[in-house]
């Protein structure tokens, strides 16, 4: 797949200026071994902070990629404040960017929805699937045993290696306003290919007239080759 390769450059050069800016930081990975397991629920009296809750903007989307290159390894990004600093309610975005010529395109909806399951002791993730909308809660046992976005970043390359042949794999989060703003045209692209891959992998008919995705595969010629190769599959 090579849908956000132009993508995925405009956000390199998008984390670039922001790092010079000294908006953007790179956190080093940790192993989240110590927090692995049943995230639990985590109360709102028990609430260190909550990320992206539904008054909020937040997303969770997935950029892949079989072009070399665009991906840097075990990267980790973070754009505002890591989650000790962090109180009360925020927006929250969470990019990742996967390299592989071997995840096939009717895999990328699952793909997408791999982040959204993380299990980290304290973490607890309420997001909507449906929506690929990113909104957690952190307990304040857990921030104060240490969890923060380093673990959770670290939780997520695992899981994406673990569950996919990838080249590569890297994460950004954000947890300003500015941050999410400048990240969301990267996630809401990401929704609307993940939606439209998932419709045409679980429709029975390829009806495209009705389709509520008709208009981004009309668009995007790779989305368009993907329907055509489908039907020549026998997906009628």
């Amino acid at each position: 797949m090579k849908l956000f390769d132009e993508d995925l450059r405009s956000l390199r050069e998008l984390l670039k200026r922001g790092e010079s800016g000294g908006r953007v930081r790179r956190l080093t990975p940790l192993d989240p071994d110590g927090f692995l397991g049943e995230s639990g629920v985590v109360l709102k009296e028990d609430t260190w902070v909550e990320l992206g809750p539904p008054e909020l903007p937040s997303f969770s989307s997935v950029l892949l990629t079989e072009t070399p290159g665009l991906v840097e390894e075990g990267r980790v990004s973070l754009w505002g404040e890591d989650l000790p600093r962090l109180r009360g309610v925020v927006p929250f975005a969470q990019l990742c960017l996967v390299e592989s010529r071997e995840v096939r395109d009717e895999e990328y909806r699952r793909l997408n929805l791999a982040p959204l399951r993380i299990g980290l002791r304290g973490y607890m993730v309420r997001g909507l699937p449906s929506q690929l909308k990113a909104w957690s809660r952190v307990s304040r046992e857990a921030v104060e045993r240490g969890l923060s976005l380093s673990v959770v970043g670290g939780a997520l390359l695992r899981a994406l290696r673990s569950g996919f042949p990838l080249s590569s794999a890297e994460v950004v989060f954000s947890t300003c306003e500015e941050g999410v703003r400048a990240l969301w045209g990267f996630g809401e692209k990401a929704r609307k290919i993940a939606g439209a891959v998932g419709k045409m992998v679980e429709e029975v008919s390829l009806d495209c007239d009705r389709c509520d995705y008709r208009e981004v595969c009309g668009s995007v010629a790779e989305l368009r080759a993907i329907r055509d190769r489908m039907l020549r599959e026998g997906k009628k």
